[in-house]
Order: structure tokens, then sequence, then C-alpha cells
């Protein structure tokens, strides 16, 4: 019976071929939505590694270059009044805000091994304030302080990744090249391994990530301050917060942000585009859906003599029904084959790094199903208008 319907179907190839297209074309838009949704959902499931209810981020800007000599000073100073305040339960400082791009980054190639990580700064009270999880080793504290290597933290991913089949605690992670004689190279030894830090947020894949120990006594860098502050702070307290600091150094600017408001305008940024990608492949679905629909209309209309004589000579309705929709189904899958063809290279040329073979192919299994399943919709009802004429009606059809 198949091979009928194929042979029927090549037999009508300039009309297919239309169809197929359309198909294929479909099949990778949806193939690509079905990816990012799946990719996204997965993210979505990851813990981010830190709190950020009642997180608030204080930056201290200047308008000129940042003094680690006078600025510090100062810095010292507002960080100590706003730990006095009593709304504040917690504080601690840290380089890189969370819920933004800001980025630092470290690579160096190490035998055949290249090795990237993003890296941020914090003090030794930042790891409890965030409410971070420790998997091996220790947090930083004073018996990191001046030693003759820098003290820093791992995350799993790095361990992983890096280190998959030894213990990484004492280990040094930094390339000292010999060749550098000139260049003062201090070793960076793990203390700790943490679960996670998600810096970017919950739909950035999880990356190396490296913290370094800041000395909160003795730092001369421009951190953020970041406060925990008492679930019931009234309305008012930011402006009470910046006219204080606006009192105690008015020579430089100050920022007030939640770290729940930061995730949700990066979530935006971050969704808006994909947002309208959608908006745009379900309008090609719907006008690919249409023309199925418009198609196959056409295709049954011009075969009703065909199928008049079909049922003069016994077959029933439903089985004519079944095999409309079944050449529609093959067409739609020959469309599929071809787009597969294509799509199977990703991967196997690692085009996408986060395209492995999990998630190719669940997202190849949704796009099919829901391709079939469109393929049959069209084909229903078309189906089902020609397969309601009489033999005799059929057969006198124009």
């Amino acid at each position: 019976m198949y091979m009928h319907l194929i042979k029927m179907i090549w037999n009508r190839k300039r009309a297919n071929g239309l169809i197929i297209a359309e198909v294929a074309i479909a099949f990778v838009v949806i193939f690509a939505v079905a990816v990012l949704s799946i990719r996204n959902y997965n993210l979505m499931q990851i813990p981010l590694g830190f709190e950020y209810d009642n997180m608030w981020r204080l930056q201290v800007m200047k308008s000129g270059a940042w003094d680690g000599s006078t600025d510090g000073e100062t810095f010292q100073q507002i960080v100590a009044a706003v730990e006095q305040l009593p709304e504040v339960d917690n504080l601690s400082l840290l380089s890189n805000a969370t819920f933004r791009n800001w980025t630092s980054t470290r690579s160096f190639q190490v035998d055949d091994k290249f090795v990237f990580y993003y890296m941020n700064f914090f003090d030794d009270r930042a790891a409890n304030n965030f409410d971070m999880t420790l998997l091996e080793g220790r947090w930083f504290g004073p018996q990191d302080s001046n030693q003759n290597y820098d003290a820093v933290l791992v995350n799993k991913t790095f361990v992983e990744k890096f280190y998959p089949n030894g213990d990484v605690l004492g280990k040094n992670i930094v390339k000292i090249d010999p060749d550098e004689i000139d260049r003062e190279q201090t070793e960076q030894i793990v203390v700790g391994v943490f679960d996670d830090f998600r810096q970017f947020g919950e739909l950035v894949p999880q990356s190396p990530y490296v913290f370094f120990r800041v000395d909160a006594e003795q730092n001369k860098r421009n951190l953020g301050i970041e406060i925990s502050l008492n679930p019931n702070v009234d309305e008012v307290f930011e402006q009470r917060l910046l006219t204080m600091l606006r009192g105690l150094a008015p020579e430089y600017s100050y920022s007030f942000t939640s770290w729940a408001n930061s995730r949700d305008s990066q979530l935006r940024q971050t969704t808006t585009p994909l947002a309208i990608f959608g908006v745009i492949a379900a309008f090609l679905i719907l006008m690919v859906a249409m023309g199925l629909f418009g198609v196959l209309w056409q295709n049954v209309s011009t075969r009703t003599h065909e199928i008049g004589l079909r049922r003069a000579l016994g077959a029933s309705a439903s089985g004519i029904h079944r095999q409309i929709m079944s050449e529609l189904i093959i067409v739609t899958l020959i469309g599929v084959l071809i787009a597969f063809i294509g799509l199977v290279q990703l991967p196997v040329l690692g085009v996408f790094q986060e395209l492995d073979w999990s998630l190719f192919w669940l997202s190849f299994i949704a796009a099919l199903v829901f391709m079939v399943s469109l393929s049959a919709l069209c084909a229903f009802y078309p189906g089902k208008v020609a397969t309601g004429y009489s033999p005799s009606e059929a057969l006198h059809y124009e």
C-alpha cells in the first residue's frame, strides 16, 4: 500500500514538490523554536547558586579615575557607615555585578589543554551573604592574607572540565611561564569548590567560574557593596541611604539597585528577541499551514473523478480519507528527511557548542510530532469533504 502511495506521490511530483519545500523550511523553523525552548527550559531548572531576594547593590562612582589610596580610604568609611544601619542584615564586596553582562575572563594553554574561565572578586563574607553552597574545602578567610599565593575558589563546572579525574584542592590553576622572568608570577591555589554562581542569570549556560579573594581591610578597588536588607524595610530607606551617603562623601555619585530588578531587566532583554523570533515563526507556520491546506484542497478537488470511480468500485469513504491523509503525511516526512540531512550536520560539525546530541534529538522529535500533527490537521477536512460525495455526484463533478 505504501509503495503505491509513494508511486502516486511521484506521479504528481510537481504539485508535491512545492509542499515538500514548504515542509522542509517550516521544519527548520520549528526545530529552531524547539531547540531554544527546550534549552531555556532546561537552563531555568538549574539553581542560580545564590539568593537574590532582599539583595541590593550599592555602587560608588567617581567622574575621574579611581585612586586606590585616597578613594580607597573613603570607600572604607562608606562601607563602615552602611554596615551600621539597622536595616542592613549583612554586607559584602563584589566586583562584577549579578544579572549584568560585566565579564572578566582568563585563558591560557597548558600542554594540550585550553583553560578558559570567568573570574570575579569578592571578600570573605560574600559567600555567606549570597547563601552559596560549598562542596569541598573552605571559603576564604583571614588565613589567606599575606601569603605567597593567591587563594581562589572554583565552581563545580570548572572541576568537571579541567580536573575530572583528580582532587583540585591545593592545586595551582594559573600557568607559570618560565620565559617571562621579568614578570612577578604568583600561584593561584584552590582552597574550596562551590556549587555554582550563575552571575549572568538563568538563561546563560553554566561555565567554569573562579573567585579571587579581596581583603576588605586592604582593598583599593572600587567594588560593589552588596547589601542584604531586612524584609520589612520601608520604601523611603533608599532615599535616606543616598542622602546619608551624599552628606558623608558628596564628591561621589551613587546607584542603589535591587538584584531582583536587575534579574527582571536581564530576563526581558534576553527573552524579547526570543519572543520576536517566536512571533515570526508562528506567522511562518501559519502561512505554511494555509499553503498546505490550500494545495491539498486543490489537489483533492482535481481528483474528484478518481475518488468517485474508487467509490463506485467499492472503496469506503473512510479508506479514501485515510489514503489522502497518508499521502500528505508521507510528503511531510519526505520534507522532514530533506531538512534532517541539513540539520544533522550542526552537531556533527559542532557548529553550535550548546547543541549536543541530547538537545538535538529532543528538538527533532518535538518538531517532527508538531509537523506531522499539522499536516494531518490540514489534510483532515479537505479529505472529509471530498469523500462526502456520492459516487454518482463525483463521477459527474466538473
